[in-house]
């Protein structure tokens, strides 16, 4: 195959949001967060290119329907034309087992375009897989292999007829958003399938300032307003509601409600300053508020200005 490649764009030249709409698994092992790679098994640091990569697997699992056990991940590949090595991010097999779709991440500062398209085929000279896709966590972007060239196609012409994905409270609860102790398990799987399912677009992962003693709440937040608030699972199996306020009147602020419903714990305020805890009662009015039937999590940010507003 030859290292001198041409583009055909065929009107799919742009990123597509696709594994953004995925979370990928996590482990709490010795009071710390770890992300988990389930075809190697492995505990992982948490890294902004290994969450790329794992939400990559995710969306091939889920929406392409490739299994887990047809994907490697950082293979290492030498390229004889050259002679020098690289590891594919990611790897996904056909049922016969013969490569079919080379995913090579890149950080979100990197623009997916045609000539990271080009770069991506000349790794995949000695793969000889018939399809790239391109993530930089922020979009996909996707070529086929025509001969000597390659032509961008959309990454969605990838997926099952009806891809099938079940997000119940264990799909929440693998993935550090549902705590295990949860007895409405209905209740609060419904409630994450309306913050995270349809707006991938306002969802960014965060690691919150000076909260080392809390792992838990480095994780996925959705934007309301002034706020970015997260739904995240405990160590001690509860689940809590994390308020990030970042600006304004505010300052630099987090604000942490358990919502549980097995136990009564208290919320805590955390500031530059130290940390107020919440009145019980206000951590009640946050817990109804979030599980009322026809509710959405923008009805709970009155009360988060409110407590703001009231303990700083």
């Amino acid at each position: 195959m030859s290292t001198s490649r041409t583009v055909t764009d065929t009107g799919s030249a742009s990123p597509q949001i696709l594994s953004g709409r995925h979370f990928h698994e996590v482990r709490f092992s010795e009071g710390e967060k770890w992300l988990w790679n389930p075809a190697r098994k492995q505990l992982l640091r948490d890294r902004p290119e290994e969450r790329v990569r794992l939400r990559c697997m995710e969306w091939l699992h889920f929406d392409c329907g490739v299994p887990i056990n047809r994907m490697s991940t950082e293979l290492p590949v030498k390229r004889k034309s050259v002679g020098d090595q690289f590891r594919a991010d990611i790897l996904a097999y056909d049922a016969a087992m013969k490569p079919f779709i080379l995913v090579e991440c890149k950080s979100a500062d990197v623009k997916l375009n045609e000539q990271a398209g080009m770069q991506a085929a000349r790794y995949n000279e000695q793969i000889k897989a018939p399809f790239i896709v391109l993530s930089n966590g922020l979009g996909e972007l996707g070529f086929a292999i025509k001969g000597d060239g390659i032509e961008a196609v959309s990454p969605l012409s990838f997926h099952l007829e009806n891809p099938q994905s079940i997000r119940d409270f264990t799909y929440w609860h693998r993935r550090g958003f549902a705590g295990a102790k949860t007895r409405d398990t209905e209740a609060l799987a419904s409630l994450l399938n309306q913050i995270y399912s349809d707006k991938p677009g306002q969802i960014s992962y965060i690691k919150a300032p000076k909260m080392d003693a809390y792992p838990h709440v480095n994780h996925y937040y959705t934007s309301i307003n002034k706020w970015s608030v997260a739904i995240v699972s405990h160590t001690d199996g509860s689940t809590w509601l994390c308020g990030l306020h970042a600006s304004g009147a505010f300052g630099n602020l987090m604000l942490l409600v358990c919502i549980s419903d097995f136990q009564e714990l208290p919320g805590v305020i955390f500031r530059q300053k130290g940390r107020t805890q919440i009145p019980d009662e206000e951590v009640s009015k946050v817990r109804d508020v979030l599980f009322k039937k026809g509710n959405s999590l923008m009805d709970a940010e009155p009360l988060l200005n409110n407590l703001a507003e009231r303990l700083l």
